[in-house]
């Protein structure tokens, strides 16, 4: 449990790093222009709105949410990468960690 919990924290200390107002190590520029992972974040709720209204309907409410809620948390999943992924390509992720670690993440 202790390695979940870890995990979680240096997940959370990480997405952090994607909200307005933090400019570690994305490469971002000025406050208005959009962080280099936008287009990531973008292409990801494109795709789970397709994915979503992509479902069948069937005579179970219950199935159907389960249906609708596997694309929305593979998109809450896939955005939560989109800044790491920026990171782990930028100069500033390089002294951090070998290519070795950050291919792991």
């Amino acid at each position: 449990m202790n390695g979940v919990r870890w995990l979680a924290i240096v997940f959370f200390i990480l997405t952090l790093s994607a909200f307005p107002g933090s400019r570690q190590s994305l490469g971002q520029g000025s406050s208005t222009t959009p962080s280099a992972a936008w287009p990531a974040l973008r292409d990801s709720v494109e795709h789970m709105h397709t994915a979503m209204m992509s479902v069948e309907p069937s005579v179970n409410a219950d199935v159907d949410f389960v249906r609708l809620m596997v694309p929305h948390h593979q998109a809450a999943i896939d955005i939560a990468k989109a800044p790491i992924d920026v990171w782990n390509r930028s100069a500033d992720a390089a002294p951090c960690a070998g290519d070795h670690h950050r291919s792991a993440i």
